[in-house]
Order: C-alpha cells, then structure tokens, then sequence
C-alpha cells in the first residue's frame, strides 16, 4: 500500500509539472512541502479543463492557443471557443493571479 502511495504523489506531481508547463505557470516556492499551491493549481487546471470539455474543443488546438496567452491582455482569442465564456472570463481572471505569483525560487 506504502508503493502505491508513493506512486500516486510522483503522478500528481509529474501532472502537475506537465499542466503547469502547458499553461504557462512556474512553481512560486520549490520546497517539497507545498501541497497548497500544488491544491490550488490543480483547482485552476479543473477549472480551465471542465469548461473546455462542455465545449468540446479539440485539445491539441486548444492547449497550442493556450501556449500564446499574455496574462497581461484583457482579452484572448482563446475565449471565443468556448460555448460559456463567462466561465473562461471566471477561469482567466484566476489564470492571471496566478501567474501575477509565479516566478522560480
């Protein structure tokens, strides 16, 4: 049971790492001891994957589109595939707090 633990961090932690890298987000503190951030960034990739899966957007173009994000913009091109945009507007706001915190430490 102890492996299987073990396997299941190294897994969310390889997700994480790989998510965090599509959307353009860095670790704010690289300590091993940081589940609140890594709960708070799988909330914020939830948050993005959900209303992509209702609008059913192909995935490659749309993680390429989410690749050419400015966090600094007011609005993206992103937004228009989505059958709900207030929930991409809800999702990018979180999306440019988030990234307001980032930076490698």
């Amino acid at each position: 049971m102890k492996v299987l633990n073990t396997y299941q961090n190294e897994l969310v932690s390889h997700y994480l790492h790989l998510m965090r890298n599509k959307l353009g987000i860095s670790i704010i503190n690289v300590s091993k001891d940081s589940p609140k951030e890594d709960e708070n960034d799988l909330a914020l990739i939830s948050e993005f994957m959900r209303p992509m899966k209702y609008s059913q957007l192909v995935h490659t173009l749309t993680w390429c589109q989410c690749g050419q994000i400015d966090a600094k913009d007011k609005q993206v091109s992103l937004r228009e595939g989505f059958v709900v945009r207030d929930d991409f507007d809800i999702w990018f706001t979180h999306y440019q707090q988030r990234v307001g915190k980032s930076r490698i430490g």
